[in-house]
């Protein structure tokens, strides 16, 4: 039988000022047109930095190779902010919000491969 190892997530509000960002991001109004490039606060730089923690730290109980262990994430919702509550403190819009989660995801997911 083979072992795994949980990670459970959530909440990540990816697209919020006060949440978890890529530090380097570019955004739209409501054009492709209307692009610019932004970089994370000081706060969404050190949630960066425990996420990259956390994610190192799963991999190590992982480990490598035929001994290690599978990996199930779990993502208990609130992946972005999305704009419903007519805050300024985010991204306002939803599709650069679903291109962050993809992509701090996707570097997650490629990390976990070439770790096996």
């Amino acid at each position: 039988m083979s072992e795994y190892i949980i990670a459970i997530i959530g909440d990540t509000h990816i697209g919020s000022s006060t949440a978890l960002s890529l530090l380097q991001l570019t955004i739209h109004n409501r054009a492709t047109l209307e692009e610019q490039v932004t970089y994370a606060n000081r706060l969404q730089e050190w949630l960066n930095e425990c996420w990259v923690d956390y994610w190192d730290y799963v991999y190590h109980l992982c480990g490598k190779g035929k001994k290690g262990k599978r990996l199930i994430v779990i993502h208990l919702g609130d992946v972005i902010d999305g704009n419903h509550h007519g805050s300024s403190q985010l991204i306002q819009e939803v599709e650069d919000q679903v291109q962050m989660a993809e992509m701090a995801v996707e570097e997650e997911a490629a990390e976990a491969v070439a770790d096996q």
